[in-house]
């Protein structure tokens, strides 16, 4: 089956692996990177909606988004104070709660479509109080759709 798929917030690394196993397919795929122009702005609502509505005009409907979070992006949040705790709940929670919600919000008004929560973790490191936070939250949310 033919399939139009938009992959948000994934690395090159990933999009590189996932563009080999769909070359030979009918599948098309549109990639949305975070801060990229025309991309996802986590912080802005209106950029979760437009990137859907941007995949609709040019495919006309969108079978399956997949959603990734790497928490190696938040290695940067490695202080408990008052300013981090603000900026790491914006970038880690608020932007991935609104991405989800507008997609929820497509899939109901298009009748259909699957949503994919990828988590990229590396186990081999310690991680600090608001990246195990940001990480249990993009895993609560999954885990609860």
């Amino acid at each position: 089956m033919n399939e139009n798929i938009l992959v948000i917030g994934a690395r090159n690394n990933i999009i590189d692996q996932f563009s080999g196993v769909t070359e030979n397919q009918e599948n098309k795929i549109f990639f949305v990177k975070e801060g990229a122009e025309n991309g996802w702005n986590k912080a802005s609502p209106i950029s979760a909606r437009s990137n859907l509505l941007q995949v609709k005009n040019l495919f006309g409907e969108i079978h399956k988004v997949f959603i990734f979070y790497d928490s190696n992006e938040y290695i940067r949040y490695n202080n408990f104070d008052v300013e981090t705790i603000s900026k790491s709940v914006d970038s880690m929670i608020l932007g991935y709660s609104y991405l989800t919600s507008e997609v929820l919000k497509f899939f109901k008004e298009q009748g259909f479509g699957e949503i994919v929560f990828i988590l990229l973790d590396s186990e081999d490191r310690e991680k600090s109080i608001l990246e195990e936070i940001g990480i249990s939250a993009f895993s609560s949310m999954a885990e609860s759709i």
